[in-house]
């Protein structure tokens, strides 16, 4: 189980998968938790926000319902948590 607070400052050549992944937390709530409609910069913060749970990578092989059935939770609150429609492979979420 992890909890962040974290500010990060955007440096040259980083993308919003790249900064999520260095923290461990899905990419669809860092640009949730920072409003982005748009591309990062450099120099921007962003706004690493509090997670708490246990961050999984989704692997291809992987379905929602067996992440669910894996972790005992219901498929809704995963999609939820994430603020997701569906899964893909190699992304972060939060169960």
């Amino acid at each position: 189980m992890r909890t962040f607070d974290i500010i990060h400052r955007v440096k040259k050549g980083e993308t919003l998968t790249k900064i999520a992944a260095m923290y461990g937390v899905p990419q669809t709530m860092v640009a949730r938790d920072n409003e982005l409609t748009e591309e990062i910069y450099e120099g921007q913060r962003l706004i690493i926000g509090r997670v708490e749970g246990t961050v999984y990578s989704v692997r291809p092989e992987d379905t929602l319902e067996g992440i669910a059935q894996k972790f005992g939770v219901d498929k809704e609150t995963i999609l939820k948590k994430n603020n997701i429609k569906d899964i893909y492979p190699f992304m972060s979420i939060v169960i």
